[in-house]
């Protein structure tokens, strides 16, 4: 049975009227209650094109009489914008307003009909609709004007009209997202938008992916590279220049990366022909030199020139400076709660004193220029200087002779502490913890170890070894220094290790000596190689003091990358924020690594996680170190 619904049921009976805006109030049966929005963009827009809605409202009565006031039930936005307008003085307070006069008993419905009654506009209409309207010849001037807008918006908008139809059409079917669309329209290019798109995965197609993929042929104005060439030398010389109106801050993008990467070249160039004139036997450039590039690279040892009284006094006052803030630090460390602001502010006290420190004692490195060479490259936005470098493939016939200037001290210049002497030990112990796993598996190198120990007793040869013959066990030790060790690969080979030979030997001393004579060679050996594993000890508590256990890693081949991975328990938690610049300039590059400076603490040490996992990164503690 079919129900008839009469024309009064859904229908407003309503009367057209014109009421002063003085004389309008918002009614308290209106049934939006938050606060609106965009009230002086309304208003804009009933400025220059007239009020095209009008308000719905009821008449108001004092004991049956009218009180020459109406309440405006629908329409509550409009009347603020109204307001507004009278309020700066661009319309008269008595403003002839239309309006639609309804009864008092349909008010709330009105009210809800006119709220819920309308389907809102895709985004993508609005974008048609600017481009319409540009299309036939107003300017964008006007049109912002009209709308109350940013002449930004608008362009912003046509850019928005301007993608790319299929991948227009899947934003209208909520197939992506507006910041994914935004990005896309940062270029023009309909096939680039189209190759962006497409080439990434769906679970990868974030607006910072996308824009990175229409970027892979150009370089942002804020590079390092752009930077050193100069944004105005680069257009002189012919580069364009693409703007990303979506960009809050502006981006600009040279586009032409084969004249960029020329000029590049020519300063790197003329940089690198005034090092020469230093007297290097090499220099070369490299506009990166990241991690994998300064592994081709080791430093020679250098001597420091005398201080004068003036760098004494003042490397003096930044250690003690540096004295009182580590200080201040810890202390603050062990307190109950920990002050993020004030930690934040002592530790980038601390890397500005580290960091004078060092390029002090940079300034005072005498190098042995005859046999040494350095690499021209970029750090952040300028040209730096890497001296007193060897080429790991020269580094042979560069041990057969070195020259020590005469007007210099005899002592070699210490490296500036990277990491704490807490954190070294923590190191050194993992690496001596590999070292003994790697013994296991290496019979030969260990029993050469255990020889060498005993010959150097034997015929009053001394020199410091990492085995104790006396097999002290290190274990213990190195777990003081490591709370990280235990779970370590190395720590689990060798507690399997231990556990297999736990079950196999006698309790009693004699019945194990009985034990062994009756054992294969073979047997034995590996015993002896066992124990030997277990008497190695390589911490070391200051970085660039003497490591007596390199010749036994590389022997061993001992690569610490198989055993040690940088995380924030690990590394870098521990380590100041400059600490963690350096890492992801070796991994990652100068421009990823200058972003960590904006950061707090915690914010850098997951951004230094992100560009070192899987990489292979290692401190200096733990990298190899080659003997000629």
């Amino acid at each position: 049975m079919k129900t008839s619904i009469s024309p009064s049921s859904v229908t407003v009976p309503s009367t057209t009227h014109y009421f002063p805006l003085s004389a309008l109030f918002l009614s308290g049966d209106n049934v939006r209650k938050g606060e609106p929005t965009s009230i002086e963009e309304l208003a804009a827009t009933i400025e220059a094109q007239g009020l095209l809605q009008a308000l719905h409202v009821t008449q108001q009565f004092l004991e049956g009489t009218p009180t020459g006031r109406y309440a405006v039930e629908a329409g509550g936005r409009r009347l603020r914008s109204l307001q507004w307008l009278a309020c700066k003085g661009r319309i008269a307070q008595d403003f002839p307003v239309e309006c639609k006069l309804i009864a008092a008993d349909r008010a709330v419905e009105v009210s809800l009909t006119e709220n819920t009654g309308q389907e809102p506009m895709h985004p993508a209409d609005e974008f048609d609709a600017f481009a319409a309207m540009v299309g036939k010849g107003q300017s964008i001037e006007a049109v912002a004007a009209k709308f109350g807008v940013t002449t930004v918006h608008i362009q912003r908008r046509l850019k928005l009209a301007n993608v790319a139809p299929q991948l227009l059409a899947l934003y209208r079917a909520d197939g992506m997202t507006l910041d994914q669309i935004m990005a896309l329209a940062s270029v023009d290019d309909h096939e680039r938008q189209m190759l962006a798109w497409n080439g990434l995965s769906s679970y990868n197609r974030t607006p910072q992916s996308i824009k990175r993929k229409l970027c892979e042929d150009e370089v942002v104005s804020t590079d390092p590279r752009a930077k050193v060439v100069g944004l105005e030398n680069y257009i002189n010389a012919g580069g364009s220049v693409r703007s990303d109106l979506f960009s809050e801050v502006g981006d600009q993008y040279l586009t032409d990366m084969g004249l960029l990467e020329l000029m590049l070249g020519e300063k790197l160039e003329q940089q690198a022909e005034m090092v020469r004139a230093e007297g290097w036997a090499w220099v070369e450039v490299s506009a990166a030199y990241g991690y994998e590039e300064r592994r081709q690279h080791g430093r020679l040892p250098n001597v420091l020139s005398p201080e004068t009284p003036e760098q004494e006094a003042r490397r003096i006052a930044l250690e003690s400076q540096m004295g009182h803030l580590s200080a201040e630090l810890e202390t603050l460390q062990d307190a109950e709660e920990w002050d993020e602001s004030q930690g934040q502010a002592l530790e980038d006290q601390i890397d500005a004193l580290e960091i004078q420190l060092g390029q002090a004692d940079q300034a005072r490195a005498v190098y042995d220029t005859v046999h040494g060479g350095a690499v021209v490259s970029l750090d952040e936005n300028t040209l730096v200087v890497h001296r007193g470098l060897y080429r790991q493939a020269d580094r042979k016939s560069q041990a057969t002779g070195s020259v020590t200037p005469v007007t210099a001290e005899c002592v070699t210049a210490p490296a500036r502490p990277d990491i704490p002497e807490r954190l070294m030990m923590d190191l050194t112990s993992h690496r001596t913890a590999a070292i003994q796993a790697s013994m296991l598996k290496n019979q030969p190198v260990a029993l050469a170890s255990l020889a060498h120990k005993m010959a150097d007793s034997l015929f009053g040869t001394y020199q410091t070894s990492p085995l104790k013959i006396s097999l002290t066990q290190s274990r213990s030790a190195l777990e003081k220094n490591s709370p990280t060790l235990a779970k370590s690969r190395a720590a689990t080979e060798m507690d399997a290790q231990r556990s297999y030979w736990d079950s196999l030997l006698p309790q009693n001393s004699n019945q194990r000596f009985v034990w062994f004579l009756g054992q294969e060679q073979d047997v034995v050996l590996s015993f002896i190689v066992f124990a030997s594993a277990n008497s190695v000890e390589a911490v070391q508590g200051k970085p660039g003091s003497v490591d007596h256990a390199s010749a036994l890693a590389n022997a061993l081949s001992l690569d610490m990358a198989d055993w040690w991975e940088a995380t924030p328990e690990t590394y870098f938690d521990l380590v100041p924020k400059t600490r963690l610049m350096a890492v992801v300039t070796e991994t990652s590059g100068e421009k990823l690594a200058a972003e960590i400076g904006k950061m707090k603490k915690g914010d850098a040490v997951l951004h230094a996680v992100e560009h070192t996992q899987g990489r292979r990164w290692l401190p200096q503690p733990l990298r190899c170190v080659v003997h000629a």
